[in-house]
């Protein structure tokens, strides 16, 4: 099969999963699909003899994108099914760990599987709990309990990040929250795996800790080879993020690739006979890198990196050319086909852009790279990997983060060298500390990999420091997302197929963009919104009127905690001012940009005959006959009125903001 078709066939399969998402098909789903499978059969067997590719070609894409639509469909009656065994009654339960505990600020939590006692079925649930005994449970062990069991909230802000979306990326739909005398210990079989597993990954941990004197070293190694970043100082996350160097800190294809290098290189030195060489180095670090997932935690990120260096190994093993282009396709398809939902993960995205990114333009930029001197040539490929993954990455980073890295390339030419020092000599000390007459040698290998990671870590605390490191208040627009990455698009295949006409369409597109950008921000400016957001059992209420923001603030918020809360919102508002107005109970009106704010407690009778069609009217404790019927104006109203109006944004204090007109 060509390129260019399996590119079609699995577009077309993710299109199916974008369609079926937001209910874009216009009949069942499952109708189309059968449909379709008869269609192709017949028409396929009809044009055969005339050798119609393009047409066969054709129906197939149809046919993918009908199957994709109808597995994204199958995947959300599964999880509406398992939805269903919500409940705000105690259920008996029995759970096992499956993620190490972990220390949060007001806790302790951790990820269960559930073994419902009055349904057979499984089923994962994150669990929260102050209890300290409950930090003493290791991976694999059993409890008892009888809680209710709630499916994890929505969030409860625009643009705040959701974490519903991240746990069900996970497969964690419910949350448990336990008290001191809700649960009991049940233990666990002492040989089980999860239990072997987490005590080799904590005699890991115990060697790194006693050995590694300085806590950011420690923290750095251990994040990087046991996939823990739970020591990790926070300021350091935020210098690798800001340096863009993040990528190094969680165990990803990079650390799979570092690792598989190690083990191919120590393998090849082995004096075996071609045959014998030849199994060894494939099948023994096929099976040691999969070792290594489950070690660190088996996160999705590293499953994908494994999948595909084991289709790699496996073409090599029986002597295909293992295209890296096919692999990363193939892998993404069967990722898909397994969950249709991973389209929308953010880590997916992000990974398979970046490895996409440094096949197809690595070829276009060692044309425009070439060194002689091997020395150059090193750091050249660092270069080339660095600017080929973040090409891709470039507009995703600004839609989802609102920033982007400067001083990438310089992070990466420090970061990865020494990062891959770091692990090797980190897994060989690993290695050694298992083997009683080698403890010195391990000691000595662990001793260089902390060296190198202060080392790491001092690059990128002064790295951090340099004017510029990151390029602030971006801000893209779903709309232009998917026009940029059109243009990416076309521009890679008219250098791959030496096509001027998709040149041109690329550079369109590309005017298109800009030229979408500029409408947004002129279409944001002549809005008037408000918002309301939801800030520790507190309401901030923002309104924005022709591209000024007007700010208040009932429960007095501290200046920083209104910056956090609003200032991607305003981003994408494109604001231009913002004023807090005083909030006072004596005062009851505030005017805008280009209409008035009313806000009363309760509101006057005769207040109505001066509001106008463009004000905004805030009555914080309003019953539903103090609402006259046929009013002009948005009329925001207490949240615990029995003319309250549930909208996606819940707050304590007020809802949303509907025309007086609509809700007779």
């Amino acid at each position: 099969m060509r390129k260019s078709t399996f590119c079609v066939l699995l577009a077309c399969y993710a299109l199916g999963i974008v369609l079926a998402k937001y209910n874009l098909f216009p009949l069942p789903i499952h109708h189309f699909t059968g449909f379709s499978i008869y269609t192709l059969f017949t028409i396929g067997i009809c044009i055969s003899l005339w050798s119609a590719r393009s047409i066969f070609i054709g129906v197939a894409a149809l046919l993918f994108i009908l199957i994709g639509g109808h597995s994204f469909t199958l995947h959300k009656r599964l999880i509406k099914e398992i939805l269903s065994f919500e409940t705000q009654e105690k259920v008996p339960l029995l759970a096992t760990i499956d993620k190490s505990v972990k220390k949060t600020r007001s806790g302790f939590t951790a990820s269960l599987q559930l073994h419902s006692l009055t349904a057979e079925v499984l089923l994962k649930a994150n669990v929260f709990t102050a209890d300290s005994c409950f930090a003493e449970l290791q991976k694999g062990d059993t409890i008892r309990c009888s809680v209710p069991l709630s499916s994890i909230r929505s969030p409860a802000n625009p643009y705040q990040f959701n974490y519903k979306d991240f746990a069900m990326g996970q497969a964690i739909y419910f949350q448990i929250f336990l008290k001191e005398d809700q649960w009991s210990l049940i233990s666990a079989p002492i040989k089980s795996t999860q239990k072997r597993v987490e005590i080799y990954k904590k005699r890991c941990t115990d060697f790194l800790k006693h050995n590694i004197t300085k806590k950011d070293a420690f923290g750095l190694v251990k994040a990087m080879i046991l996939g823990d970043k739970s020591s990790l100082d926070p300021l350091i996350k935020d210098q690798f993020r800001d340096t863009g160097a993040i990528h190094v800190l969680a165990v990803s294809g990079l650390h799979v690739g570092i690792v598989l290098a190690l083990l191919i290189f120590f393998l090849g030195l082995l004096p075996l006979p071609f045959r014998i060489k030849k199994w060894s180095v494939t099948l023994i670090p096929l099976v040691l890198i999969w070792c290594f997932a489950v070690l660190t935690g088996s996160s999705p990120s590293v499953i994908r990196a494994c999948t595909m260096v084991s289709f790699f190994l496996c073409a090599k093993l029986l002597n295909k050319h293992g295209d890296i282009f096919y692999i990363v396709l193939l892998t993404g398809f069967f990722i898909l086909v397994w969950d249709p939902n991973m389209l929308f993960n953010l880590s997916f995205q992000f990974s398979f852009l970046a490895i996409l990114g440094i096949v197809l333009f690595m070829p276009i930029l060692d044309e425009l790279m070439q060194a002689r001197s091997p020395v150059l040539r090193f750091f050249t490929a660092s270069i080339k990997v660095s600017i080929a993954a973040q090409v891709p990455l470039f507009l995703l980073m600004i839609h989802y983060f609102n920033q982007f890295p400067l001083y990438f390339i310089p992070s990466s030419l420090l970061a990865i060298p020494l990062a891959t020092i770091i692990i090797w000599l980190g897994v060989l000390s690993i290695f050694f500390s298992f083997i009683p007459m080698a403890n010195m040698i391990a000691k000595l290998l662990l001793k260089g990999s902390e060296k190198t990671s202060e080392l790491l870590l001092f690059c990128i605390d002064h790295l951090s420091q340099l004017p510029m490191t990151t390029w602030n208040e971006l801000y893209l627009h779903s709309s232009s997302l998917i026009i940029g990455y059109a243009g990416i698009l076309a521009l890679i295949l008219a250098y791959y197929l030496s096509n001027k006409k998709l040149l041109l369409a690329g550079g369109f597109c590309f005017i298109g963009l800009s030229i979408n950008h500029n409408l947004n921000i002129a279409n944001s400016h002549q809005e008037l919104t408000t918002t309301i957001y939801h800030i520790k059992n507190k309401s901030l209420v923002e309104i924005y009127d022709k591209g000024v923001s007007y700010i208040i603030n009932p429960d007095r918020l501290t200046n920083e905690e209104i910056l956090k809360w609003t200032h991607k919102n305003n981003l994408a508002h494109y604001i231009k001012e913002r004023h807090i107005l005083p909030y006072s109970s004596s005062i009851n009106q505030y005017p805008l940009n280009q209409s008035t704010l009313w806000i009363f407690e309760e509101p006057p009778e005769n207040i109505w005959d001066l509001v106008q069609e463009s004000d905004i009217v805030l009555i914080r404790n309003a019953r539903q006959d103090q609402i006259p019927d046929k009013k002009k104006g948005t009329i925001i109203l207490d949240g615990s009125s029995p003319f309250y109006i549930p909208n996606t944004y819940n707050t304590r204090q007020f809802a949303f903001i509907k025309k007086i007109d609509d809700c007779e």
